[in-house]
């Protein structure tokens, strides 16, 4: 049999042609209405069990901060401005701007660290403090680089 093959750890792996797999794409891409009806359904019986829902909710949390901990670690692990490093304190900042944009095309914030994964951590993206990030959106600059005679520093 030409799809089953072995890994190292001698557990089986099915291999799909690529007929198949582009079959599957298709029926799914044709049929997603009734694939995501059945997911929500599943979902919401889940819930009504005790104690599953408080498991779902822990299970995506640690998803969550894993996502965005491999991020802001991937990006520096520290503000670009100011050199903040506790983690609760930075945020990731749309170099070139677009920030807006992503809020109205409906990416959560939560899925961004996701969508910044999956593209392979593109050059558009930083890390700053929420200080340096809200002023550089409200104010267009950083009050770190300004000198206390408000001369710019670099």
């Amino acid at each position: 049999m030409n799809r089953k093959y072995f890994q190292n750890n001698s557990k089986p792996i099915y291999k799909m042609s690529e007929e198949k797999r582009e079959y599957h794409r298709d029926y799914y891409d044709k049929h997603k209405d009734k694939y995501r009806k059945y997911s929500k359904d599943r979902q919401a019986k889940a819930r009504l069990i005790p104690g599953v829902r408080e498991k779902m909710r822990i299970s995506s949390l640690k998803s969550q901060h894993s996502a965005r901990r491999s991020v802001i670690d991937h990006y520096g692990g520290k503000c670009s401005c100011c050199g903040e490093s506790h983690y609760e304190f930075l945020a990731i900042d749309h170099i070139n701007g677009g920030g807006t944009r992503l809020r109205r095309e409906k990416i959560e914030s939560s899925r961004l660290y996701y969508e910044i994964r999956r593209k392979a951590f593109p050059d558009t993206y930083r890390v700053l403090c929420h200080n340096c990030n809200s002023s550089l959106g409200s104010y267009g600059y950083c009050p770190h680089k300004f000198s206390k005679d408000g001369e710019w520093l670099s």
